[in-house]
């Protein structure tokens, strides 16, 4: 999980387990859809979606087994520039051969 203002609150109170972490069972939001309205609290599973309203900060952010592979955090402009460049660079490598 990317780190959220609700681990950074389980941890200072020093990890509880379930049942007895800060806030737990607080209402956070609500989840819609088809007809449907479900109750969020504080410490759900549910991940931010289209269909949630409320404090989306204190839902869970799923990183997934690729979050490992950062390794720098870049202001967005310099990742689109190096997006950009790579893609060029690319185009370039695929297209100098044919002009042969």
């Amino acid at each position: 999980m990317i780190r959220t203002k609700v681990v950074d609150e389980w941890e200072l109170a020093g990890c509880p387990e379930s049942g007895k972490r800060p806030g737990e069972g607080q209402p956070i939001g609500t989840m819609r859809g088809r007809g449907i309205e479900v109750p969020l609290v504080k410490y759900t599973v549910a991940a931010p979606t289209e269909y949630i309203e409320g404090d989306l900060e204190s839902l869970p952010f799923y990183a997934g087994e690729s979050v490992s592979l950062v390794r720098e955090i870049l202001p967005a402009r310099e990742i689109e520039k190096k997006i950009a460049e790579e893609a060029c660079g690319a185009i370039s490598d695929r297209l100098i051969p044919l002009t042969k």
